[in-house]
């Protein structure tokens, strides 16, 4: 797609709608572009629109009438693996962008860019613990509650604990970023079970244990961060 030619008389912030009801601003359009993989120019078309005043926080809709912002987009990406993702997300934050911004989905599901980061981190994604650091930086919300489709809820937390059970390598220093900006710990979400957990009963009966060992490991954290400054992450 040749962004150049979406930017006609309405300017950097004028809606573009598809025929398939897609509709956003040049950049929400550029983030959408990351998404696919299509990372050449990408970063420095942002930089041009921002230049001559795009809206960073403007607000896009999908073909399946999904809402996000160029922010959630690269955040997205990053959890889809896509190379430009983090580049683009740094640059957009960088820049002021909204780190709570919500991405409300048709289907009544809500996510935030850190909890996007923190479902990277369970992928195994090697840009998610650098995004949910940067973003945890810029004061994304530690407790953001999100919401499935079907009601279930999950937190950055949350998705730290299953990174953790999954043996990630970023799943321990998730956590322990997320202990130390503040979060609770003790969070109750009457759910049941977060969001993306299966129904496999040996899931269940694993996922529980995890949350067990996952209580230990917090405790020791929680005292290496009283008692030994040196255990804090950098």
């Amino acid at each position: 797609m040749d962004f150049v030619n979406m930017i006609g008389p309405g300017g950097v912030n004028a809606t573009v709608t598809l025929r398939n009801r897609m509709t956003g601003t040049p950049l929400w359009w550029v983030a959408q572009e990351v998404i696919l993989g299509n990372k050449e120019g990408g970063l420095a078309l942002a930089k041009n629109l921002l230049e001559k005043g795009a809206d960073i926080d403007a607000i896009g809709r999908d073909v399946d009438g999904n809402e996000s912002t160029p922010l959630v987009l690269a955040a997205i990406a990053v959890n889809g693996g896509k190379e430009g993702g983090l580049v683009l997300a740094t640059f957009l934050m960088e820049m002021g962008a909204d780190v709570n911004a919500v991405c409300r989905g048709a289907d009544g599901s809500e996510s935030t860019p850190l909890v996007l980061a923190a479902r990277a981190v369970c992928k195994g994604e090697d840009g998610g613990l650098v995004l949910a650091k940067f973003l945890m930086e810029k004061g994304a919300d530690v407790n953001a509650v999100c919401r499935g489709a079907d009601g279930s809820e999950t937190t950055p937390l949350l998705l730290a604990i299953t990174a953790v059970g999954l043996s990630q390598k970023g799943g321990l220093a998730l956590a322990t970023l997320l202990v130390e900006r503040g979060v609770d710990v003790n969070a109750y979400h009457p759910s049941g079970r977060h969001h993306g957990a299966s129904n496999d009963p040996v899931y269940a009966g694993w996922e529980a244990s995890v949350y067990f060992y996952f209580s230990i490991t917090t405790v020791l954290l929680l005292c290496c961060f009283t008692f030994l400054p040196s255990c804090r992450v950098p």
